[in-house]
């Protein structure tokens, strides 16, 4: 009987590239934030694309799922920007 070991088989925790479209903001400032939330993994490299549109990250997928939920929370707390109308005294 197959039971997988406790660490997840080799190919499981192979490190492998994708690419994630940056829909607003500067990707170049995106990766250094991720960068260093992300750390403390040997195994993960991010990098932003040279178009600025989108970021390369090179990491195990355990790694990707985590990096997924960081870049969904980003996503849905959005920047919200307000013009509020000066008066001249």
């Amino acid at each position: 009987l197959d039971v997988p070991s406790e660490g997840g088989s080799a190919v499981e925790q192979t490190p492998r590239i994708e690419v994630y479209p940056v829909t607003a903001g500067d990707a170049e400032g995106l990766a250094g934030v991720l960068q260093s939330v992300f750390n403390t993994s040997a195994d993960l490299k991010v990098t932003a694309h040279p178009d600025g549109r989108a970021l390369i990250v090179y990491a195990t997928p355990r790694d990707h799922d985590r990096f997924k939920a960081v870049l969904a929370q980003i996503k849905s707390e959005g920047l919200r920007v307000e013009v509020i109308p000066l008066r001249v005294l």
